[in-house]
């Protein structure tokens, strides 16, 4: 089978990157090697263990606990999506690297499991010296290359370890800062949290943390039934057209 005839196909899901502007972000990297690009994340409280972190523009990415950690089981808890975080991170530089190779991928999946110590309870339990998060992180990965040999690939898979950026964040110490908001930071914050809410109606946190309604949902109100004063703070229907949870 020929390279052009084994893209075409491949399943929809499995769509190689584009290789010129994979190009274009190497030539850019090589261009400007120290810059540095900061990352942001706002993560909410919504009740209980559940909380939604805004990232860019997107949906809440959702992060709660299993109901043996006294969550509703909603999504991921952290050390579970800080695996997910690296399995995608490490699957990004196996793609990128086989595109930039000019290899096939016809396969990709990475199996991850990490061993945790959480009799801590976050601080509340017990507080004998020990680790604290992960201990021990297992990485398999089954790829799957046309005509590649598997020597080639276990070269690949050491290569990107390497520098898969949160394969290092977990290898090597990171600086972290943690620290309470000042109350003029506070307000700066709550500004910015009162516009992802008017963004994303549909999250929960909106009917926990009452606040005015913004003069876009007003006028989806209005446009949707007779408008009238007040009430800003009852349910309603958001942007989607779906009911606030």
């Amino acid at each position: 089978m020929t390279a052009v005839a084994q893209k075409q196909c491949l399943p929809a899901a499995w769509r190689p990157i584009d290789k010129s502007g994979l190009e274009q972000l190497i030539a850019n990297g090589k261009a400007n090697p120290k810059v540095i690009k900061t990352l942001k994340c706002k993560t909410v409280a919504e009740g209980k263990f559940r909380h939604a972190n805004y990232i860019r523009n997107l949906a809440p990415y959702i992060v709660d606990e299993p109901p043996g950690l006294l969550g509703d089981d909603t999504a991921p808890n952290p050390s579970e999506a800080s695996l997910a975080a690296l399995g995608s991170c490490l699957a990004v530089g196996l793609h990128a690297n086989a595109v930039h190779r000019g290899w096939i991928v016809n396969k990709l999946e990475l199996e991850l499991e990490g061993d945790l110590n959480i009799t801590a309870v976050w601080g509340t339990g017990d507080v004998s010296e020990k680790p604290v998060g992960f201990t021990d992180v297992r990485v398999k990965v089954d790829m799957e290359c046309e005509g590649v040999p598997k020597s080639e690939i276990d070269a690949l898979v050491t290569h990107v370890k390497k520098w898969s950026p949160v394969a290092n964040t977990f290898t090597r110490p990171v600086n972290l800062e943690v620290s309470a908001l000042t109350n003029a930071a506070r307000n700066r914050s709550a500004g910015r949290r009162s516009w992802v809410h008017w963004l994303y109606r549909g999250s929960t946190l909106t009917t926990i943390c009452p606040r005015p309604r913004s003069p876009i949902e007003v006028a989806i109100d209005c446009a949707q039934r007779p408008c009238t004063a007040g009430g800003g703070n009852r349910r309603r229907r958001g942007l989607s057209g779906r009911a606030a949870a």
